[in-house]
């Protein structure tokens, strides 16, 4: 076999994925604005959850018993994920930020802040009620699945298929 035809081969086949990767862009940016509500002190459930058009866009709304209101860009959402309490954030709000990240996790949140949907399912007890479970289950969830399944389902599994899979014994001199 030819090097000019391994060569151009290859080209071919880094040449569709790049393609494959341009063209899920748009559906690998979707996200999700979760509305929380304070249902007891400190303790919050999903109300509504929104797909966006950008994940750059997803941000938790929080609906404080005290009628105040809050917003959190998912940068912050994942700060508050990762890092651990700082001596200088021992403040309530610190808390109740904390807490209302952590229970929107629960939800479809969730995959923004680092699950992944393949394995993870919204947790019925982080919403207000059942029906709104379902309600948003049958409707953004499925939307959302929907945009982030067909971003994934295009490249190769795990590495195992295509030119130069892990199982490939066999060499070509030329």
């Amino acid at each position: 076999m030819s090097n000019s035809w391994v060569s151009f081969s290859l080209a071919v086949v880094l040449a569709m994925a790049l393609a494959s990767c341009s063209s899920n862009n748009a559906e690998a940016d979707k996200g999700i604005i979760t509305t929380m509500r304070e249902v007891a002190d400190g303790e919050f459930r999903i109300e509504d959850e929104q797909m966006v058009e950008s994940k750059s866009a997803s941000a938790i709304i929080a609906k404080y018993a005290d009628n105040t209101s809050d917003t959190i860009l998912l940068n912050e959402a994942e700060g508050l994920l990762s890092s651990p309490q700082s001596s200088a954030d021992t403040s309530r709000h610190y808390h109740r930020r904390s807490s209302l990240v952590s229970m929107a996790s629960y939800g479809l949140m969730g995959y923004m802040l680092g699950r992944s949907m393949g394995s993870f399912s919204p947790n019925p007890s982080a919403y207000v009620d059942p029906q709104t479970h379902q309600r948003i289950n049958n409707t953004t969830g499925n939307s959302f699945r929907n945009a982030t399944s067909r971003q994934t389902s295009r490249g190769p599994s795990r590495g195992r298929s295509g030119y130069g899979g892990s199982s490939s014994t066999r060499s070509y001199g030329g």
